[in-house]
């Protein structure tokens, strides 16, 4: 079977593909979702590259979160968060396609600075951060730049409160199952929607656009923050109690500066007031 004149989505059931699958529907160009059997042929080298010939890549696929980092491997997290880009991109490389990857503002969890912006040197000392980090150096050593759109968004949040990769559901949880929450962590953080990640990666598609970029909401969150808004949503906020007990210092965390063409509004306010 040849996948002519196609998109081909890889991760479409993650909390981000989902968003990027619907968005990808809305044009008039069939779409192809690659599944953990496709994927792990992919990796085996069962597919010939000319089945690909004409088709663009969405690659939202990724082993991520600690317990899946755990349950999987090391070896198996390399296979899928850094070989599998590569072979990606020595397909399009082949067939002049495009390849739009997502990556992640772990790729700087070795850094020390306060901000992050794409200009910086990214480092990372973990699993994770430093498979994606491998990612994005095979894809650009692979393939030709005007070919290659890389997306560092950072821990994403959506009205889907049931979802693990959700950065909203652990806390909202809490809220409505405990009579006390102790936030520990004193950090800053930037999040993103993944409706609003998923609207600018299409429209950067739809025009031709290249390069690294930055997804981020420019308002920074901590978790006290998140709780005080979810417990006042859920009309809680007298009930429930909320303790700052923290034992260290300020952390940094990953705190994207957005690319100046690709600042994301602010949604969190209005889904957790629909909830």
């Amino acid at each position: 079977m040849s996948y002519n004149n196609k998109i081909v989505i890889l991760g479409r059931t993650g909390h981000l593909g989902k968003f990027l699958y619907r968005k990808f529907q809305t044009i008039d160009r069939e779409l192809i979702t690659l599944g953990r059997n496709e994927i792990r042929k992919m990796l085996d080298g069962g597919f010939e590259d000319s089945e690909f010939k004409n088709c663009d890549f969405v690659n939202a696929a990724a082993i991520v979160g600690n317990d899946n980092i755990s349950a999987f491997g090391k070896e198996e997290v390399i296979n899928v968060n850094s070989i599998l880009p590569a072979i990606i991109a020595k397909i399009c490389a082949i067939n002049n396609t495009r390849l739009i990857h997502i990556s992640s503002n772990s790729v700087f969890d070795g850094s020390s600075l306060r901000y992050r912006r794409t200009c910086d040197e990214p480092c990372s000392e973990n699993l994770y951060g430093s498979s994606k980090l491998t990612a994005e150096k095979n894809i650009l050593s692979i393939l030709d730049p005007k070919n290659s759109l890389i997306i560092r968004s950072p821990q994403q949040y959506s009205n889907d409160l049931n979802n693990p990769r959700n950065c909203l559901m652990g806390i909202y949880y809490q809220c409505l199952n405990k009579n006390e929450i102790i936030i520990t962590r004193n950090e800053m953080f930037s999040i993103a929607s993944c409706r609003q990640i998923s609207n600018i990666i299409f429209n950067l598609f739809l025009n031709n656009q290249s390069g690294l970029f930055h997804l981020c909401e420019k308002e920074e969150y901590n978790w006290l923050d998140i709780a005080y808004k979810l417990a006042k949503s859920l009309s809680i906020s007298n009930k429930l109690k909320i303790i700052e007990g923290y034992r260290n210092n300020s952390i940094i965390n990953n705190t994207l500066v957005p690319s100046s063409n690709c600042s994301l509004n602010n949604e969190i306010n209005s889904i957790i007031e629909n909830l």
